[in-house]
């Protein structure tokens, strides 16, 4: 499954989100080795390249879970395979 839109926080929450445009928002959930910074926030691959940054348009491929997350304030989370920033990378 492929997802695109803007990389969010949430506020008062660890949890970062992708808002498709004119969707609601879902909460993310990555892979082992993934780490974020603070301030500002910034996701970086288990080698340490930096792959996103908060207000970043990200496509991204996984699969949907579609049950509501309390952590992250969204009706559903999604399991980040692959992150890159921009439009259409993963496309066909």
């Amino acid at each position: 499954m492929i997802l695109e839109g803007t990389l969010v926080t949430v506020p008062d929450s660890p949890c970062l989100q992708v808002k498709p445009l004119g969707e609601p928002a879902i909460g993310l959930l990555w892979p082992s080795g993934y780490r974020a910074t603070a301030a500002p926030v910034r996701i970086y691959s288990p080698d340490g390249v930096e792959l996103a940054a908060e207000g970043d348009l990200v496509t991204m491929t996984g699969g949907a879970i579609y049950k509501p997350s309390s952590l992250c304030h969204t009706q559903s989370v999604f399991e980040v395979s692959q992150i890159a920033r921009g439009s259409s990378e993963y496309a066909p």
